[in-house]
């Protein structure tokens, strides 16, 4: 696909890999799959590995959306505001998913296609121990955030850039704090020495 930045291919299959490792590891991701124009190849790339499917909307532009329930989610309630509505697309046709697999929870859409446009999955969603990722069918999406100085892409790279620990990390700190909390008690007397 051309774009202004010049050739984009779609994600090889050691490319695909490393992303979803990284996401394994329980590191976020911001996943933008442009499905506009001719981006679909490599759009589709993107949104694979995660059992989605994403494509040109049926939206006339400008393509206004709004988010599901503004309330529900880390992305459109987040630190740097609550978001409500904002542009899938300025000027072109817009992106949409037309599927979000298993894994990803859809919060905004497209007015009057009630397409899917922005979607996230949750920590631990993917699989035990994954990361957080937010998805956007349409770049746009992020530079209209920009700038109408709504937040929204802000909000989703904060919710994105809380690494998640791993599932041993989590297990070992417990275990330790069982180990001192037993420490703590049996040096006060309060549990019976086990003989």
């Amino acid at each position: 696909a051309e774009s202004f930045l010049g050739s984009i291919s779609p994600l090889s299959e050691a490319e695909a890999d490393a992303l979803l490792a990284f996401i394994k590891a329980g590191n976020g991701a911001i996943i933008v799959a442009d499905g506009s124009f001719s981006f679909g190849e490599t759009a589709q790339s993107f949104v694979d590995p995660f059992d989605a499917d994403v494509g040109r909307s049926s939206s006339e532009t400008p393509s206004p959306s709004t988010i599901i329930d503004p309330l529900s989610n880390p992305i459109s309630n987040g630190p740097f505001g609550l978001i409500t509505s904002y542009f899938t697309e300025r000027t072109h046709v817009t992106g949409a998913f037309y599927d979000l697999g298993p894994y990803a929870i859809p919060i905004g859409q497209i007015d009057g296609t009630s397409e899917a446009s922005i979607a996230y999955v949750p920590e631990n969603g993917f699989m035990p121990g994954s990361g957080r990722i937010v998805l956007f069918s349409d770049a746009d999406t992020g530079l209209a955030s920009i700038e109408n100085d709504d937040g929204l892409l802000l909000n989703a790279i904060a919710y994105a850039a809380v690494p998640v620990p791993e599932p041993n990390s989590l297990a070992l700190a417990g275990m330790g704090f069982l180990a001192f909390a037993t420490a703590a008690a049996r040096s006060r007397g309060k549990v019976a020495k086990l003989t």
